[in-house]
């Protein structure tokens, strides 16, 4: 019985050979045919480079036409933080010897009092409201600016301040002038709570905040940017005039005309 199962399997030897033969052949020839489409594929692209120069031309012409014509944007910005601790010390103070509180409290009661003096301030910057008011009141001052505040993760931290302008210079004459405005705002705010508690007290604008990085304004538009806008339309258009080429092939393909003639 083996030597009948070991005969049978010599004699199909040469049918299993040469059929494996065929898959690789068949194999070699989709992989020949393949590479042969591929290169095609650029000559045919190089025959009809006038489709693509004409799409990437095109698409750069409406790049260039919308980095002229979008109005440009500046912007300018400020980083502050929590006034400093020893601004409150005299407040502290007065609250210590109401409430005789060791010298302890009283310092955590300052830093405490200097973020929460920092927040007033902040929400003014917020309030539409005082926005409302900043540019009735402040009629030299820049018109259609926006104003943007980024927290930060905790409460105390530094906070940036920016604003955006369609005209250069206008961002940064507009920070200065509405930070001080909305300072004045939460000073007054401040002492009309400390006045309400009975305290002898009178917080200055100043001293709700340090500056952690000074007010700039950058003096290039932020928006938009031509080289970037420019650089991507062309791109974009050479892959269009190219993606064209390769449908115009596959059309020719399946009409039952050369591929790529």
């Amino acid at each position: 019985m083996l030597v009948q199962m070991h005969s049978t399997l010599w004699q199909n030897a040469p049918l299993f050979t040469k059929a494996k033969g065929r898959r690789m052949r068949n194999g070699l020839e989709r992989l020949e045919s393949d590479e042969i489409d591929l290169l095609e594929l650029f000559r045919q692209c190089w025959k009809d480079r006038v489709i693509i120069l004409l799409a990437a031309a095109l698409a750069t012409i409406v790049a260039v036409a919308y980095a002229l014509w979008t109005p440009s944007i500046y912007r300018a910005q400020i980083v502050i933080a929590p006034g400093a601790l020893a601004n409150f010390g005299s407040l502290a103070g007065q609250i210590q010897a109401r409430s005789s509180q060791p010298v302890a409290v009283a310092i955590a009661d300052g830093k405490q009092l200097a973020v929460d003096s920092f927040e007033l301030l902040i929400a003014q910057l917020e309030s539409k409201a005082s926005k409302a008011e900043f540019d009735a009141s402040h009629v030299e001052a820049p018109r259609n600016v926006t104003l943007e505040i980024k927290r930060g993760r905790a409460e105390g931290e530094p906070v940036t301040v920016s604003a955006r302008a369609g005209h250069s210079g206008h961002a940064g004459r507009f920070l200065d002038a509405y930070l001080a405005f909305a300072s004045v705002r939460a000073s007054a705010e401040l002492n009309g709570f400390l006045t309400g508690m009975g305290l002898n007290y009178e917080a200055a604008s100043s001293m709700l905040y340090r500056v952690e990085s000074p007010s700039h304004e950058l003096s290039s538009p932020v928006h938009p940017k031509p080289l970037l806008i420019i650089t991507l339309g062309f791109v974009l258009g050479t892959m269009v005039g190219v993606f064209i080429v390769m449908m115009r092939a596959l059309f020719k393909r399946e009409s039952g005309t050369p591929a790529f003639s």
